[in-house]
């Protein structure tokens, strides 16, 4: 079971602040989980539906839990698709993602397969279970630790 919080559609025009909505919402599940009595059990995602770097963007966050999440509030339990799909590492801060996503591209045509709904990122240098502090947040703000693995379900 995974816990998200709801959708949101920040303005992706300035990186600080886009990582500041992401850490007002991460605050949000961590809140959530600790009234439930739950724990993340893997790394907090982001869930792109839509991706405009000049506009809007239509970005879900939440994370693996071990136990039942329930909805409550701006918080509700559901879970991402299970099935094929192709992944990518992309280490260090995130200026190059978009090349990250442009192998993870490459490969998706080499399987000779399409995309099944939007893509998602796995923060694996963000650790919900320990939220309230600026280093679980930050990656003990050395951005040369983040490691974020993209995903991409396949049909």
């Amino acid at each position: 079971s995974e816990i998200k919080g709801d959708q949101v559609r920040p303005h992706y025009d300035d990186a600080r602040a886009v990582f500041n909505a992401m850490g007002d919402r991460l605050g949000g599940l961590a809140a959530a989980l600790k009234a439930q009595g739950l724990q993340a059990s893997g790394p907090v995602f982001a869930r792109y539906h839509s991706f405009d770097p000049a506009g809007d963007t239509d970005v879900e966050h939440g994370v693996p839990v071990a136990g039942t999440a329930v909805s409550a509030g701006q918080v509700s339990a559901g879970e991402l698709p299970s099935g094929d799909a192709v992944s990518v590492w992309h280490f260090g801060d995130h200026t190059t993602l978009g090349q990250t996503y442009g192998k993870m591209g490459a490969k998706v045509q080499e399987s000779g397969r399409v995309p099944a709904g939007p893509p998602w990122e796995e923060y694996h240098w963000i650790d919900l279970n320990r939220f309230d502090t600026d280093a679980a947040w930050w990656g003990e703000n050395n951005a040369s630790t983040w490691r974020v693995r993209l995903v991409q379900p396949l049909k």
